[in-house]
């Protein structure tokens, strides 16, 4: 267990987040039947000017359809008083800016409801010919960690919900960044999370449907396709310039009728130690980095040295299916503000308190799901009311995943 109490933090110290939602958009044009009319919600000209709802969108183009839809989300959230832009919109303004066209510069995208296209987005597979459907991502502003911040993304997600048709299928993610504010996630704090992270994977992996962990090019995990398993070791050069080497060594496995997945190079507990051995932030990014082609559930890719952005200091957890229920977000979203405190109070907690913690996940990062599983995870946190949700979560939903053991064995092949 966890054994120091977290303590409470002035409102400057609180953690920050930012929350991105996806989802597929329905509208009609003027004059056709709506096949869905007890569903109710706005659904005609959605993707036409504003000021000409009765023009036929068939005369516009495929980009002007969908910055029509972007900005009709803008004026209804507008509407209700929330600051909100289209990102197609605001780069024209932009330009506009630069080039003196545009007498007021735009407000930066990090202080507004941003309305922007995911071309990862599919149509759902019913119904897909009785709607014009558009791809839609939604990000909220930086916003500090706090129940009326928290109240605040709720007021946006019940005016969309109330007024427009939305669907989200397994194509969809919910995707949430936390960074520490206004202060620096410093090295210490990164090693912490990074260590808690590695360690309890499976656990966390628990709260997601089938199609957000197995096989999904967006949310692999760490232990399967991490650098971190391929005998990354800090303090070296790590090079990705041969980036075809380890597709050849698969290729090379599949020949010789070997498991297409590759056992990680060293133990798990050699991986974790490698974690507290790392010297920058930098090296940190290179180990939970994949020279595979494709996107782990754990972006610490915005904590780079030098910063790839100089506003967006955050990790990205990018697991969660596509809601837009207000529980289920905020139950994901306290278990990652928690683990991040955690991370944070450990980094200035006493000698003592750092060894208990680096003994904690020494203790467990071997554990198999039935051994120590979510529930357990989420008490030793402090997480009880969380720990309850997710029990009978679990318990009631029929596809709730089975138990999953490590995929590989802790010695190389």
């Amino acid at each position: 267990m966890l054994n120091f109490e977290l303590k409470k933090v002035q409102w400057d110290e609180r953690l920050g987040f930012g929350i991105e939602f996806e989802f597929a958009l329905a509208t009609l044009s003027l004059g056709t039947k709506d096949p869905d009319p007890e569903q109710g919600r706005q659904i005609y000209s959605i993707d036409v000017p504003l000021d000409t709802p009765e023009r036929d969108p068939h005369t516009l183009t495929d980009i002007e359809r969908q910055l029509n839809v972007q900005l009709h989300i803008v004026n209804t959230l507008r509407t209700e008083r929330h600051r909100a832009s289209s990102q197609m919109q605001l780069e024209r303004d932009r330009i506009a800016w630069k080039n003196g066209d545009l007498d007021t510069e735009p407000d930066p995208s990090d202080v507004q409801w941003m309305v922007k296209h995911d071309d990862t987005i599919q149509f759902p597979s019913t119904g897909v010919n009785s709607y014009n459907w558009y791809k839609v991502e939604i990000c909220t502003p930086g916003l500090m960690f706090s129940p009326w911040n928290i109240r605040h993304v709720w007021s946006v997600l019940r005016i969309l919900r109330n007024k427009y048709r939305l669907n989200c299928n397994e194509s969809c993610g919910l995707h949430v960044h936390v960074g520490t504010g206004k202060k620096e996630f410093s090295l210490d704090i990164l090693k912490n999370l990074m260590g808690l992270i590695f360690t309890f994977e499976r656990q966390l992996e628990q709260i997601h449907p089938l199609h957000r962990i197995y096989h999904n090019p967006s949310t692999y995990s760490l232990r399967d396709h991490a650098n971190i398993n391929q005998n990354f070791e800090p303090g070296k050069n790590f090079s990705c310039s041969d980036r075809s080497w380890k597709s050849n060594r698969i290729k090379d496995r599949i020949r010789r009728n070997l498991p297409f997945t590759i056992a990680p190079a060293r133990s798990v507990k050699d991986s974790l130690a490698a974690i507290f051995d790392a010297t920058s932030k930098a090296e940190m990014v290179q180990m939970f980095r994949s020279d595979e082609d494709v996107r782990l559930g754990y972006n610490i890719q915005f904590l780079n040295e030098p910063y790839p952005d100089p506003f967006k200091h955050t990790i990205e957890f990018r697991h969660h299916a596509a809601t837009t229920s207000p529980e289920r977000i905020e139950r994901w979203l306290n278990i990652w503000c928690r683990l991040v405190d955690v991370a944070r109070q450990t980094a200035s907690a006493t000698d003592e308190e750092k060894g208990d913690f680096r003994k904690f996940l020494v203790d467990h990062v071997e554990d198999d799901v039935e051994d120590f599983g979510l529930s357990m995870l989420l008490v030793s946190l402090g997480l009880m009311e969380e720990a309850d949700y997710y029990s009978m979560e679990r318990a009631l939903r029929p596809d709730a995943r089975p138990d999953r053991k490590s995929m590989h064995s802790t010695t190389s092949s």
